[in-house]
């Protein structure tokens, strides 16, 4: 699951929002510096919604077959080594306790989902 880059438009809008803030420190401007506000909250809402739908899209591509959910959960199943985990079992929701690897990396995976 490849690190995804922030788009263009959010790399200038918040290129802008810090020329105007600088500007507005130079300035002394208390119009420069609300406007480099506006468009601060602007890009840190934007971002924060284009996160989100990465989350989204990565947690159900994670279950499709193809090259992404192979190399999660390949680096995922390391962890679940009978001989090198430390995790002996794990408690499932409804308070019964499990053992098999297979089971407890399905319920870690639903519960992150």
């Amino acid at each position: 699951m490849a690190r995804v880059a922030i788009p263009t438009n959010l790399k200038i809008l918040l290129a802008r929002s810090r020329s105007l803030a600088f500007k507005a420190k130079r300035k002394g401007s208390i119009l420069f510096r609300e406007k480099a506000q506006r468009l601060r909250n602007t890009a840190r809402s934007e971002l924060k919604r284009f996160q989100q739908e990465q989350l989204v899209k990565s947690l159900t591509d994670r279950h499709k077959s193809g090259a992404d959910s192979v190399l999660f959960w390949n680096r995922t199943k390391r962890l679940f080594r009978a001989a090198a985990s430390a995790l002996r079992g794990l408690l499932s929701p409804n308070g019964e306790s499990t053992k098999d690897f297979q089971s407890m990396a399905n319920l870690t995976a639903d519960y992150y989902e």
